[in-house]
């Protein structure tokens, strides 16, 4: 019958109707499945990029706090290292200053000998201790070139200085005259006061300061004994003698203790690297492998499915082409025109589908030529 679609009647139209029917529904199918598909391909690809987001923040979290575990107790350690080497520094500066105190005793004792014999010579020969100082010496005696820095840095003062300050600051109005005057004034004044000091205090006690001189030629000796004393202390490398073992032992043990530490970081980081970053991951997929694998499992089905129904529909679309298509035309095969032949087969009592369609398209014409 189907060989000879267009002798069939009502039930072939029917059979037709049927067919197309089915064709409609697998293709409604197939789009609801490629929908389907579509939606779980992007969940799945959705849950796979935040489990290897959480995957990826959960290591480098992990991987993060084993490097500030380890390095909580470097910068412990560092510091208590520091502390035990200022501790250390502290006692060994007052072992040393304990030590230069006791080795230059002697030589301060000498110094401070030589000083009270200078003192008792003033009082001796009646010369006011008010000399006894530095500038004085430097001024009256000069020998040394600090005597003479002294002596050019005194007269820059009174000179260039001082003048500076009375003619800018002190004086109501600045004139050349005023500055004249004013080196005149200072140079008579203080050009008067040392000519009255050498007079009346060095040339008179003579004998005196040739004493004091040889003496402070003895103090000067002192002095750079008591320096190269403190100088040699200082350069002395050998700790031993300020009793420093047990700093020394606590550093010791404190560096080994970073070297330890060290080397459980580094073997903490290797066995995250090479063991547990795989233990992470795993138990990261594992929770979340049931829903990604039902996920997968629906995605699979869709698939399967898709590949039927378009299967059923390349069959359909085969049989309908082959089996009525080629017989009735393409523009029969709708619902709408199926149903149209049927109800002429049935009002006409029309036996055949070729009659069926032959009385359509009379009518088809006769409706379009009225029409006109």
């Amino acid at each position: 019958m189907q060989g000879n679609i267009l002798s069939g009647g009502i039930k072939e139209l029917e059979a037709v109707k049927q067919k197309l029917a089915d064709l409609t529904a697998c293709q409604n199918q197939n789009e609801g499945l490629e929908l389907q598909e579509a939606r779980l391909e992007k969940s799945i690809k959705g849950m796979e990029k935040d489990i290897a987001d959480e995957i990826g923040t959960t290591l480098r979290q992990r991987k993060e706090e084993i490097e500030k575990t380890y390095d909580a107790q470097l910068d412990l350690t560092r510091q208590q290292i520091k502390k035990i080497k200022n501790r250390k520094m502290k006692s060994k500066t007052e072992k040393v200053n304990e030590r230069i105190d006791n080795e230059t005793a002697g030589t301060k004792e000498e110094y401070r000998l030589f000083n009270l014999e200078i003192r008792d010579l003033y009082k001796s020969d009646k010369i006011p201790l008010a000399f006894h100082n530095r500038l004085f010496y430097a001024l009256f005696f000069p020998g040394k070139p600090l005597d003479f820095l002294i002596i050019i840095l005194t007269v820059a003062l009174l000179l260039l200085a001082l003048p500076y300050f009375i003619y800018t600051m002190v004086l109501p109005v600045e004139k050349l005259l005023y500055l004249f005057l004013l080196y005149a004034l200072i140079v008579l004044v203080f050009g008067g006061i040392y000519l009255m000091i050498e007079n009346n205090i060095k040339n008179r006690h003579q004998n005196t300061f040739a004493q004091v001189q040889k003496i402070r030629r003895q103090m000067r000796l002192t002095r750079r004994a008591i320096k190269n004393i403190k100088k040699g202390i200082l350069k002395d490398k050998d700790e031993s003698t300020y009793d420093l073992e047990d700093f020394d032992r606590e550093l010791e043990e404190l560096e080994q203790e970073l070297v330890k530490i060290n080397a459980g970081k580094k073997e903490a980081l290797s066995t995250f690297e090479n063991s547990t970053r795989n233990v992470i991951r795993e138990e990261i997929n594992q929770q979340h492998q049931e829903e990604l694998l039902g996920l997968k499992t629906e995605y699979a089905k869709a698939y399967s499915d898709i590949k039927e129904v378009q299967e059923s529909i390349k069959n359909l679309s085969l049989e309908i082409a082959s089996e009525y298509e080629a017989y009735i035309g393409k523009e029969f095969l709708t619902k709408e025109k199926l149903d149209a032949l049927i109800q002429l087969m049935q009002e006409k009592n029309i036996a055949t589908i070729s009659e069926a369609i032959t009385c359509y398209r009379t009518e088809q014409t006769e409706t379009t030529v009225s029409q006109h």
